[in-house]
């Protein structure tokens, strides 16, 4: 079941294309088993909970959500406590697929480095630095022909352009262009891992 955006929480998934483009793209994978998923970024579970309901369906096939669920620039107005507990009411029936972790990201993906997954998105601290650091830390966990997904590249950082994600994001392309296919470009983009 959908949550419906309210005044106080916004569901972005469920805004402009970001549903669609995620049943286009990452419905190869629906139903089959033993499949890894990562989410840098989960907020209230929006995305989480329909990758789960949708695709993670076969046997033996996890989610892992990162997420501090603690107050950032961009959201200043968020009751956190509010989002995290919005977060586990949407994943409650799927807690047998989606294992939560309380963590900034850079910390998970350092401590977490032997599962592989075969998608990961990077939704979480909109600054530059941190998705560089999400994207490239976790380049060598996502498994060869694994998809990865960046949200908000064309969101403008309230503190400067220097700031932007796209800036990080566009970098990381031009750095691993002989490893990626690029899927889709708009206001997120998908890449596919063709080497190492």
């Amino acid at each position: 079941m959908t949550r419906e955006s309210t005044d106080r929480i916004p569901n972005w998934f469920q805004m402009g294309s970001t549903q669609e483009i995620f049943n286009s793209i990452l419905s190869e994978y629906a139903g089959r088993d033993s499949l890894r998923f990562l989410e840098i970024g989960s907020f209230c579970g929006d995305s989480s909970a329909w990758i789960a309901e949708n695709i993670l369906t076969g046997s033996n096939s996890y989610l892992d959500c990162v997420d501090p669920w603690l107050v950032d620039v961009e959201n200043l107005i968020y009751d956190w406590s509010e989002i995290e507990a919005e977060f586990d009411k949407q994943i409650e029936p799927y807690k047998d697929r989606i294992n939560k972790h309380k963590s900034f990201s850079f910390d998970y993906l350092i401590k977490n480095r032997e599962t592989l997954f075969d998608f990961i998105y990077i939704d979480g601290d909109h600054s530059a630095k941190a998705i560089l650091e999400d994207a490239v830390l976790s380049w060598s966990i996502l498994k060869i022909n694994g998809i990865m997904a960046f949200d908000d590249y064309e969101w403008q950082h309230p503190e400067g352009s220097q700031y932007n994600p796209k800036k990080a994001i566009d970098a990381f392309l031009d750095i691993y262009k002989e490893k990626i296919s690029v899927i889709h470009v708009g206001w997120q983009v998908w890449i596919r891992k063709t080497a190492e």
